[in-house]
């Protein structure tokens, strides 16, 4: 089965993407663990996210017995944007540079106020002659203003569309 994988890992990544492949396989064979939500103060989300205008698709979802409402984001061009994956291995942090599209957004409010964005990216790379590739998978983002001041500083890798509800929510009327 690694046979079958690392085949397909060269015939789409390309014999230069090789080292950084046998190096996350590295990774899963030590004690490792992975940091799914990371906080940043000033937080994750750019002006350009922000900044997206809501689509017609707006539906009313109940998370933790709390009516919020749900708005997909019109994404009118490719929006590029970069994000780090972390990992601990012993006592030395590793992080993995990924450059990756943006292809739907959400953003969740209570009131007119916004406190959970979920993003989901697709990594791509550029060849040598200036070719865009899709590299699979995708990854989805939850971005969280965790204390209502308006900034999504807590950022997590997930595996589900569950979005948490931050505690200062369950106050808003």
């Amino acid at each position: 089965m690694k046979k079958v994988f690392f085949v397909i890992a060269v015939l789409l990544l390309g014999a230069k993407y090789i080292e950084q492949l046998a190096y996350t396989q590295s990774l899963e064979k030590v004690r490792s663990r992975s940091f799914p939500c990371v906080k940043r103060e000033d937080g994750w989300l750019s002006t350009e996210i922000e900044g997206l205008a809501k689509s017609q698709s707006v539906e009313k979802v109940m998370i933790d017995a709390i009516e919020v409402k749900k708005s997909q984001l019109q994404i009118s061009k490719e929006i590029v944007e970069d994000f780090d994956l972390y990992w601990q291995k012993d006592a030395e942090l590793y992080l993995y540079h990924v450059k990756a599209a943006i292809r739907v957004a959400y953003v969740y409010e209570k009131g007119a106020r916004k406190f959970a964005y979920s993003i989901s990216y697709v990594p791509y790379r550029i060849d040598e002659k200036g070719a865009k590739s899709n590299l699979g998978s995708i990854f989805t983002f939850q971005f969280y203003d965790e204390d209502g001041n308006g900034v999504f500083e807590t950022r997590c890798l997930v595996s589900s569309n569950k979005i948490n509800l931050p505690k200062w929510v369950n106050g808003l009327q």
